[in-house]
């Protein structure tokens, strides 16, 4: 199957981008079911949280249940690797009895690739599935998961939620294995059915900065060529294209890209304690240093301790 090349902006491109920021405005609940999972990524920024749990099925019941009744709208599963959980079935039919509009998994896609497994979770009301494919070729994605044999079964699996009439998007983590390949990726993703991805920025936490940094971190001048050919694709019919943690400067020239403010504020919420901590009583948060350049919220946080130490003298 050819893919053609991208086309100009159409003339509705403003319609597109408030498109975008509704979606991104979307109320969501996140739900994460586990602390393991069945790939080993080099570039997981979350590996040093793994102890091999799940979540018991009675709380993650309950987090379900509150989203809802703060008024969610869209359910979304993660982990860890949700679908390795025991009740994963279960635990989408209670967000579609909970009332959610939309359910969505975030995940390898390694569990779809079961006939059965596949069948039973759209039958018990999931709508999309989120796949993680950071390759195009099983040398390239199993070689970054660390398992051979993850590519065939991602790929089977979203052909299994394609016959079944699912969502399928792909998120990417774009490192220096991929980057060059990076529009080739996304023209067999395109050959392959799917239409909406996600290009994911390293973050320099986990396996990603404490065993691979070397071997994942590139230089973004150096690889704008392919990146801004691979962006170009967003123009094609019906490809919806967007970025998770990436630097604005990094998107110059395609800025209606640049992740929508509020899920930045969701990344800072997320370190709420420590900045709390720091404009209290000085203290460093324990990520800052050798990290902050590699971070894209660098110039937040840059911008914090300027003010601070502005304002303590």
């Amino acid at each position: 199957m050819t893919v053609p090349e991208a086309a100009p902006p159409a003339a509705s491109a403003l319609d597109a981008v408030v498109a975008r920021e509704g979606a991104a405005q979307e109320r969501r609940q996140w739900v994460r079911l586990t602390r393991l999972c069945n790939n080993r990524c080099l570039f997981c920024h979350d590996a040093l949280r793994h102890d091999g749990t799940s979540v018991p099925a009675a709380q993650a019941r309950e987090e379900i249940a509150a989203g809802r009744a703060r008024g969610a709208e869209r359910l979304v599963l993660s982990g860890g690797e949700p679908t390795v959980h025991p009740a994963f079935v279960d635990l989408v039919a209670a967000g579609r009895a909970a009332g959610y509009r939309w359910i969505q998994v975030v995940t390898n896609g390694r569990m779809f690739a079961y006939d059965r497994f596949a069948e039973r979770a759209v039958a018990a009301g999931l709508d999309e599935v989120t796949v993680s494919l950071h390759g195009h070729t099983p040398e390239l994605h199993d070689g970054l998961v660390g398992v051979r044999g993850a590519f065939a079964q991602a790929v089977r699996g979203i052909r299994n939620l394609q016959r079944l009439g699912r969502v399928v998007s792909i998120d990417v983590v774009v490192c220096r294995p991929n980057v060059r390949h990076l529009p080739d990726m996304l023209r067999a993703f395109l050959a392959l059915g799917v239409r909406e991805f996600d290009l994911l920025h390293l973050v320099p936490f986990g396996r990603a900065f404490e065993e691979h940094r070397d071997e994942l971190w590139f230089d973004p001048a150096a690889e704008r060529p392919p990146v801004l050919e691979a962006l170009a694709l967003r123009h094609l019919p019906d490809v919806h294209l967007w970025t998770n943690r990436w630097p604005a400067p990094l998107l110059e020239g395609a800025e209606e890209l640049i992740q929508d403010p509020s899920k930045i504020l969701d990344e800072v919420r997320g370190t709420a304690e420590g900045f709390g901590a720091y404009l209290e009583t000085g203290v460093d948060p324990e990520c800052r240093g050798a990290r902050c350049a590699r971070c894209f919220l660098e110039g937040f946080c840059a911008a914090l301790f300027e003010a601070r130490e502005r304002l303590v003298g």
